[in-house]
Parts: C-alpha cells; structure tokens; sequence
C-alpha cells in the first residue's frame, strides 16, 4: 500500500533495515545489480546522521564511480585521510588508476581503517560483476575482508528478464551452479539456490557475518511478487537474517524487509 501524501519519509531508509550498529560496521557488498549504488547509497545516509565513512573496494571500480565520494585518497596519500574526513566525513580509499578502473585495496586494509579512531563506518565493494544484474563468483570471488560484520548479496530482479546468458555475469558459471541451460530463464527459485549457495551468495562469508541480501530495481507490482519469492525461499536459510527488497533508483530504495 502506498504511504499517506503526509506521512513523512523514515530518516534511516537503509540504516534501519539493515539493522547497522552505532559505530564500527564493516560491511562488504557483493553480487551484481546496484552493488556500488547500494554502498553510496548508505554511506551517504550514515554521512547525513553524523558518522564518518570510508568507502573502499577489494576488486576494483570504475573510475566514474569516484565521483559520487566528495572525496578521495590513493593508498600512497594516506597520510591525508583524517583531514579529508575531517572536512567532508567521507571518503573514498583506492588503489592506482588504471585506465578506467581504480585498483583495489589489500584485504587486510579495512579493518585497519576501521579501527582509526576518526573512522566510525567502512564499506567495502567485494566483487565485480560489470554492471550486470546477477553473476556466480569465479573461484577468487568475492574478496571478503575476514573482518567482515555483514555481507550484502545484491541481484537485480532484471535477472528474470531475459536468458541467463544476456544478464549474468560470468554465465557459465552460474549456468553450471545452477544446472540450467544457458538459453534459459531464470526464476525465482534460482534466484534464491544462488543467494543461499555456499558457491554462490554464501562464498567467502566470514563466520562471524550477518548476510542480508538486496533484490533491487523492483518497481512494478510483478517484479514485487517476484521479489517476495525469492526472499521468502532464500530466508529459510539458517545464515540469512531477512531479505530486502527494493529499488535504489527511487524515493524508496526498500519496499519490503522479508524475515524468517
């Protein structure tokens, strides 16, 4: 049901849902369909509740996407990132450019960032997927740091529109992991035996994570239904917490939170 004309936006639309603790989050975003829109996304709401944010990536990012930090540091200029979170309270932490990516950071390099004492946040960009909706993670995939507080699977619901091998990332892997035909559909169900795979959703999770995945770029009442069934077979899984459901490109980038 849509909100009431006047009832007033929540000020946390993904801090609550992803129930995130006051300080000290590290959280890595893995998958396909709005990864680095999801991490902006909420470093830019902890930002506006007064926390100091650190963006980063353990692959590597386009260099489009520096432009959504109002700052940023290469590893070699370090030494400047308490002044730049000082002025701006985030900023983006990179390797080298390379052409029109950014190089990643060693894994071990978050949770240290962590632990400054002029850092309260730090997400982590863990994977690639070339800015499609779904993928299955090659054998090095995802770079999780071990530290990891929470994991965040992402697939866009786009994922059901064509066949596997038009919208995934990596289509035979997924093909395989699954046991479909690379000429196939997916649906909903696939979705879900994806996010709850330990070669899948679940791959390099640390112990210690909470893993709440992101159905994203869901709009319209169809693409909600199949939402909800996907989150409804992947919460079944003992290591989900909930599912959330939504879309980033809107006023309501969660529509839907699906718990056990």
């Amino acid at each position: 049901m849509p909100a009431h004309p006047l009832t007033p936006p929540p000020a946390h639309p993904l801090i609550s849902p992803f129930a995130l603790q006051p300080t000290a989050n590290l959280i890595s975003f893995t998958g396909g369909g709005g990864k680095t829109s999801l991490l902006f996304t909420l470093a830019h709401e902890l930002v506006a509740a007064g926390r100091h944010i650190v963006a980063t990536t353990t692959t590597r990012m386009a260099t489009v996407e520096i432009h959504n930090a109002p700052s940023h540091c290469l590893l070699a200029e370090i030494h400047s990132l308490r002044e730049k979170l000082y002025q701006y309270s985030f900023c983006l932490v990179m390797g080298e450019v390379d052409g029109d990516k950014v190089q990643g950071v060693p894994l071990s390099l978050p949770a240290q960032l962590l632990a400054r004492a002029d850092v309260d946040d730090v997400l982590v960009e863990a994977d690639g997927a070339r800015m499609l909706p779904i993928k299955a993670p090659a054998p090095h995939e995802p770079a999780i740091p071990p530290e990891t507080t929470l994991v965040v699977p992402v697939v866009g619901i786009d994922a059901l529109s064509a066949p596997l091998e038009t919208v995934a990332h990596r289509p035979e892997l997924l093909a395989a992991l699954l046991d479909l035909s690379l000429h196939e559909k997916l649906n909903p169900g696939d979705v879900a035996r994806l996010l709850t795979s330990n070669e899948g959703g679940l791959r390099n999770v640390p112990p210690q994570a909470r893993v709440i995945p992101f159905i994203n770029k869901v709009e319209s009442d169809e693409q909600l239904v199949q939402a909800e069934e996907i989150a409804h077979l992947t919460v079944a899984h003992p290591r989900i917490e909930r599912v959330l459901i939504g879309a980033l490109q809107t006023e309501q980038p969660v529509r839907r939170t699906v718990e056990s």
